[in-house]
C-alpha cells in the first residue's frame, strides 16, 4: 500500500500541474466546437475538482475534512480570480467555483466508497 500511495502521490501532482494548466491557459487555445449544451462547463468544472479531490483523498486519507476543503476551495477561488484578472479571454465565474464546491464534495465521497468497498 506504501508503493501504491507514492504513485498516487505523483499523479496527484501531474494532475494537479495539467489542471492548472487547462484552467489558466488563454481562451483562444480553447476548443471553439466543444460545447456540448448550454452548461457543459459546469459539468466539467465539477467532474476535474471530484478526480482532484478523490486524489488529494487518497494521497492524504487522514486529512482533516475542514482542512481538506478549505484548501481545495482556495485552490478553485485562486483560479477563478487569476481566469478573470488574466488577459488571456477567460473569465471567472462564480457558478464555476459552484460546480468545483460540488465536485469535491463528490470525490470526498467517492472516496469513502472506494475505501470502504474497494480497498477493504
Amino acid at each position: 500500500m506504501k508503493q501504491l500511495k507514492k504513485y498516487i502521490f505523483l499523479i496527484l501532482l501531474s494532475y494537479l500541474i495539467f489542471l492548472t494548466y487547462m484552467l489558466l491557459r488563454p481562451a483562444s487555445s480553447l476548443p471553439k466546437d466543444f460545447v456540448l449544451f448550454e452548461g457543459a462547463d459546469k459539468i466539467v468544472h465539477c467532474c476535474i475538482f471530484a478526480v482532484l479531490s478523490f486524489l488529494v483523498r487518497m494521497s492524504f486519507p487522514k486529512i482533516n475534512f475542514w482542512l481538506f476543503l478549505t484548501i481545495l476551495f482556495f485552490y478553485g477561488i485562486i483560479t477563478e480570480i487569476a481566469q478573470e484578472l488574466s488577459n488571456m479571454g477567460r473569465s471567472g465565474d462564480i457558478l464555476d467555483l459552484l460546480a468545483d464546491i460540488i465536485g469535491i464534495f463528490i470525490g470526498w465521497f467517492i472516496y469513502i466508497f472506494f475505501n470502504k468497498f474497494i480497498l477493504k
